[in-house]
């Protein structure tokens, strides 16, 4: 079995990341992965933090730092493992996080209002190129509850998030036939690499990535099912 990280991010581009795209493919192809989709932030904090603030910037030149961290964690993982672009999205106008998976950098280019854009319109470009949006470590506090057709899936794991969150989460997507999702969310040295994916044969492209996720058989690491919280 192969398998396929979810959830990370990188210094170079999430601000609240302690590792280089170097030291994080390094720690991957310890723990035994084939590939890792980099989600790093998007959001007005990317551009706007204790370190800078670059939110004058245009888009282009915001993609253009998203995407060169990319590019970093691309170089870095040559040999060692499958790198796949992913991000993990937080408008202006909703304070939740989402995981999109199938994103381009042609797709995020194409989207100069995306903060201010509302998520489903964000969601609907998405699947326009046959990508899809989860909600990112549900039921943390001060979360909003999306509507389940709002949402192509939910992060039911999360390795930094507690049992019992996890497990509302897992029970949530259950009921309203979501599809599910499972991340290490590694930011620092001391986040545990366990979450993302298991399949048959390694995942080494975005579409090889929507066709597991679509998978009915899909195998999740970390699955809150197996939990016994009463």
């Amino acid at each position: 079995m192969y398998k396929t990280e979810l959830h990370c991010h990188t210094c170079e581009v999430s601000n609240c990341a302690r590792h280089t795209a170097e030291e994080l493919v390094q720690r991957y192809a310890d723990a035994g992965y084939t590939t890792v989709v980099l989600t790093n932030h998007l959001s007005r904090f990317t551009y706007s933090n204790q370190r800078f603030d670059h939110s004058d910037w245009s888009w282009n030149e915001k993609i253009d730092y998203f995407m060169d961290g990319y590019h970093l964690f691309e170089y870095a993982a040559k040999g060692k493992l499958h790198p796949i672009l992913g991000c993990e999205f937080r408008s202006n106008i909703d304070e939740n996080e989402y995981l999109l998976y199938g994103v381009t950098e042609e797709l995020l280019r194409s989207i100069p209002n995306m903060m201010d854009t509302p998520v489903e319109a964000v969601r609907e470009a998405l699947h326009s190129i046959g990508g899809l949006l989860y909600q990112a470590h549900p039921f943390r506090n001060a979360m909003r509850v999306v509507r389940p057709d709002r949402i192509d899936g939910m992060e039911v794991f999360n390795a930094c998030t507690e049992d019992f969150r996890n497990l509302t989460a897992s029970r949530w997507a259950d009921h309203f036939s979501l599809r599910r999702s499972s991340g290490s969310d590694v930011h620092r040295e001391d986040h545990v690499i366990s979450g993302g994916i298991e399949t048959e044969h390694p995942i080494t492209s975005r579409e090889e990535l929507l066709e597991a996720l679509l998978s009915p058989t899909l195998k999740i690491l970390g699955d809150p099912r197996v939990l016994d919280l009463g």
